[in-house]
């Protein structure tokens, strides 16, 4: 059978690291960042690696490193870009869709890159509010809006499914009476660490969705790969018959980089030899899988794999405060901003180096 999904493959383009010039500019201008005086997200700061003086050439001397994949052109739209890629050809593109962010604290982080990069055109930035069982619940959500229209969410949600029963939260048919989408639960477990429930976000048939795989919490709270397997396939069965949207792109969850403070830049693409007994970093290929192969079986060109993991795993010195250590979240700006550079390109039709799942 062929499938007519996509993936967004990368893999021959992992180690493509070219280093630009050592000029005197700050992290925000050497990432194309045009504005964060905007952000409202309290933890925002400590994404930020530039904040902090003691990091703060550590974290330069990861962003002078730029990924230039030899078979995809990438529609990079940074204001440091020598490309003809432009903030006002994408958002034309984009037009007034809505764009959903939905996984983990990396989703977060991926929020946080697509806010920095549209920075000057974000007319507007707030908190997003759900209420479960009648009173607001202190989820992890937010959003914008640029000028030109476009809406961006994010909404906190590690497991994607109620852990415990493998089975998404619906929302109630009706909002409440202050008009905020509602929810009737009685197992809130699942909803730790800020995570908020999130399909009431599907229902814009102009938008797109970006999940992540969630391998990281997942692997932490010793779910094994049954369970896992079944939340993915909730997930797509929920989607698949739920989405009135355009697309859903399901980003690869990455490993990270035990002793990442070692790192003093790009390496080949290689394992640490005790890499996979950490933390439990090594089922996440399993995950990624589980949700590759999902994705193939439902035969839905909306659904596209999101594969990162091979540009990603090259940079162990783009982790966020390596002395704590974090090896696992990245710094921004930074790695992570490819990423968002990635999905730019799919959405303004830069489909070279595309392949079927």
């Amino acid at each position: 059978m062929t499938h007519t999904n996509l993936e967004i493959n990368v893999r021959n383009n992992a180690a493509l690291m070219t280093k630009q010039p050592d000029v005197s500019v700050d992290l925000e201008d050497l990432a194309g960042y045009t504005n964060h005086s905007h952000y409202h997200l309290d933890n925002w700061d400590a994404h930020f690696c530039g904040r902090r003086p003691d990091d703060f050439v550590r974290a330069r001397e990861s962003m002078l490193w730029r990924w230039r994949p030899k078979s995809c052109s990438l529609f990079d739209f940074r204001r440091i870009s020598s490309q003809q890629h432009t903030l006002g050809a994408l958002l034309g593109k984009l037009g007034k869709r809505k764009i959903v962010l939905v996984g983990d604290s990396i989703s977060l982080e991926q929020y946080l890159s697509l806010e920095g990069l549209l920075g000057s055109e974000i007319v507007d930035a707030q908190s997003e509010t759900v209420h479960i069982n009648g009173k607001p619940h202190a989820g992890q959500s937010t959003s914008f809006i640029t000028r030109s229209g476009l809406q961006v969410y994010f909404t906190r949600s590690d497991f994607l499914v109620n852990k415990d029963t493998m089975k998404l939260d619906l929302a109630d048919p009706k909002a409440d009476p202050l008009g905020m989408p509602h929810y009737t639960m009685t197992n809130m477990s699942h909803l730790d660490w800020h995570s908020s429930p999130w399909t009431h976000l599907l229902d814009s048939p102009n938008s797109y969705l970006v999940l992540a795989t969630s391998a990281h919490w997942w692997s932490h709270r010793g779910y094994g790969p049954e369970q896992y397997a079944a939340g993915v396939r909730a997930v797509l069965r929920h989607l698949v018959s739920k989405f009135k949207g355009e697309r859903v792109f399901v980003r690869a969850s990455v490993a990270g980089h035990p002793q990442c403070q070692l790192a003093q830049g790009p390496y080949s693409d290689f394992l640490y030899p005790h890499e996979e007994h950490w933390v439990n970093w090594g089922e996440f290929k399993g995950h990624n899988d589980a949700w590759r192969q999902a994705i193939a079986a439902q035969n839905d060109t909306r659904f596209v794999f999101l594969d990162v993991e091979p540009m990603t795993r090259v940079r162990p010195d783009g982790h966020l405060r390596p002395d704590g250590p974090d090896c696992l979240h990245y710094c921004l700006p930074g790695v992570i901003d490819y990423w968002t550079l990635l999905l730019a390109s799919f959405w303004m039709s830069c489909r070279t180096g595309l392949t079927a799942v």
